[in-house]
């Protein structure tokens, strides 16, 4: 697939998530490398703490890395993993990248996160091994949520591009995700992500100051809708990438394309275009593409 890809000029960006599946391979073929007990049953699992969305926390349930075990081989299990994800993609999205300077620990067997304890991740240690072994793998930091100084810190000694999603940008005066507060362009724009509402839907759902905000940042041109506009919004930004989901092109609703609905395990990632775009988007995305001079 990457192989024809290239052919037609097309480069892939594929996830990998910080954590893997206790029942994956991964933890079966290198069960030293986690923190499991005499039984191979985990010791810790990992999720998120409580906050003003989930007053209970997030119970994953991955199992936690033992990050001392994987330091004295020189972080080899993740040099073959980031290794790997190479060879199948032409950039990688880290997801939690917050979990390698700080990740939330929950004892296995409790009900909830509430009770769960941070702890200090590998950090530069880890990136230091992983950018010399693999000087050439382009990697982009999924730098979203609880974001605090240390994580910071680690995507700028990284040197990593992390997110900015526009749908976010609305909620303060001076949100760090509205283009003309991006300070350096070394990110990649999105409208939305595959975790949230298509942006016809979220349009439609806005309220209060929210909208406000939305309508005063990202006024229309004559004839287009609101989601060309936040389309338009990406794509002039400074921003060095920008990613718009092809839901929003064709201004689907959540009911129609939204991809995926976080904490729901079964009937996310289905979604396919049913057919080809039509010869009037195809001119639309490439003359707006030439205009932004992203081509």
């Amino acid at each position: 697939v990457k192989h024809y890809a290239h052919k037609q000029g097309i480069r892939i960006i594929g996830d990998m998530p910080i954590y893997v599946a206790f029942d994956g391979v991964e933890v079966w073929s290198h069960p030293d490398q986690f923190c499991l007990d005499q039984d191979l049953n985990p010791t810790v699992v990992a999720g998120c703490p409580p906050d003003g969305f989930s007053p209970d926390g997030q119970l994953w349930g991955n199992p936690i890395y033992d990050w001392n075990k994987m330091k004295q081989d020189g972080y080899q299990w993740w040099i073959e993993r980031i290794g790997w994800a190479m060879k199948l993609y032409d950039i990688v999205r880290i997801d939690h990248f917050r979990g390698f300077a700080g990740f939330y620990t929950i004892r296995f067997g409790d009900k909830n996160a509430k009770d769960g304890w941070w702890n200090e991740g590998p950090g530069k240690d880890l990136f230091a091994v992983v950018n010399k072994a693999l000087p050439k793998a382009r990697i982009i930091a999924e730098d979203l949520g609880f974001i605090t100084p240390d994580v910071r810190a680690l995507l700028d000694y990284t040197g990593y591009p992390g997110m900015k999603i526009l749908q976010f940008a609305f909620f303060d005066e001076d949100a760090e995700y509205l283009p003309r507060m991006f300070t350096t362009d070394n990110c990649i724009v999105y409208t939305g992500s595959h975790d949230a509402d298509c942006t016809y839907s979220w349009v439609k759902a806005l309220e209060g100051e929210t909208k406000e905000r939305f309508l005063k940042e990202c006024p229309r041109l004559k004839g287009e809708t609101r989601t060309r506009s936040l389309i338009r919004m990406a794509m002039t930004s400074c921003a060095n990438l920008a990613v718009i989901p092809w839901q929003d092109y064709l201004e689907l609703t959540n009911e129609e394309g939204r991809m995926n609905t976080p904490a729901i395990a079964e009937g996310n990632w289905t979604w396919r275009a049913a057919r080809q775009p039509s010869a009037r988007l195809k001119e639309e995305v490439l003359q707006l593409t030439k205009e932004t001079r992203r081509g």
